[in-house]
């Protein structure tokens, strides 16, 4: 009889210019980005959220300058969503709430991808960073972090939302 192990499901290596962008922002201080000091330590200044696939892992990045950018590890993604006006809105309101999750977080400075089926979210603080990794089944159910998780979802929807009427407006000129 032949033994076989279950092969453990993995996302394959990053794309540089993946790896380049996340580094950036998890790397960054507020002030670096023109963002202005706060008393509050536990004010986010910004969130990404991580889902991992087997084929590739789906970061959106949400700044408190209405920096928006939805990229993939193997190099696709949006940059810059953050301009339009819906984006900016629900970009702003992804940032402001994850504060009040912060106690369903662990202070870190290590910033690993999740594995896949899982969600990691990184909240990036005046007064450190937070993190939480949370398997995809549990947050789409009752986990403290589900709603945070239904916000990012409202700035991607907006995101291809605004994709698509832009999509539509260059059909029509």
């Amino acid at each position: 009889m032949k033994w076989r192990r279950d092969k453990k499901e993995t996302t394959p290596a990053p794309a540089d210019i993946y790896v380049q962008l996340r580094q950036r922002v998890l790397t960054a201080k507020p002030d670096d980005i023109g963002l202005p000091p706060s008393e509050d330590q536990q004010r986010p200044w910004a969130v990404l959220m991580e889902m991992a696939y087997p084929e590739a892992v789906a970061t959106l990045v949400s700044v408190a300058d209405n920096t928006t950018s939805f990229y993939f590890s193997n190099g696709g993604g949006i940059i810059g969503a953050g301009e339009w006006p819906q984006v900016a809105e629900a970009t702003q309101f992804f940032v402001a709430s994850a504060q009040a999750f912060l106690p369903h977080m662990t202070p870190t400075s290590d910033f690993p991808l999740p594995e896949a089926g899982h969600v990691r979210f990184h909240v990036l603080t005046y007064g450190g960073a937070y993190t939480a990794d949370v398997p995809d089944a549990d947050i789409r159910q009752q986990h403290p972090l589900t709603q945070l998780y239904a916000i990012a979802h409202l700035v991607i929807t907006r995101m291809r939302e605004q994709e698509e009427s832009t999509r539509q407006q260059r059909g029509k000129g």
